[in-house]
């Protein structure tokens, strides 16, 4: 899971231009990357998407069966999803790039917003904040 987690984040665009799409896991559909500020040292690009309400499902089940394995309880991957499956799921994905002046992606923020009504009826508001910096590492003589 961390593996996964830590090459999730380390997510850029093969193409970063206005009008260039991009794709993110866990998105609905590819977003076309608009340009909202440029100075002559960096340039910053963006994208909204809707989220995949099935991925969220399978995220909150998979969630669900490891919370289980840890308390020493008994849940199949199965019984957690469908556990899921009457939830009432919307929200959009926002996605920032911020280049430098050769077009290298120093900065990448993704803003997960997710509204979750559960079979219950209970509204949940969930907001994720994820953000990789590329940082120069200078080297300290001894």
């Amino acid at each position: 899971l961390a593996i996964e987690t830590v090459a999730a984040l380390d997510r850029w665009p093969e193409e970063l231009r206005e009008g260039a799409l991009y794709e993110e896991e866990g998105a609905l559909a590819p977003a076309v990357l608009r340009s909202e500020a440029s100075r002559p040292d960096r340039a910053v690009f963006a994208a909204e998407m809707d989220v995949d309400q099935e991925a969220v499902r399978r995220q909150r089940a998979q969630m669900d069966a490891v919370v289980a394995e840890v308390s020493g309880e008994s849940l199949t991957p199965e019984a957690a999803l469908e556990a899921h499956a009457a939830d009432r799921i919307s929200g959009t994905i926002r996605i920032t790039f911020e280049a430098d002046a050769a077009g290298r992606v120093r900065r990448r923020t993704k803003v997960t917003e997710l509204s979750i009504e559960g079979a219950d009826g209970a509204p949940e508001t969930l907001t994720t904040t994820e953000t990789v910096e590329r940082r120069l590492v200078t080297r300290r003589e001894p």
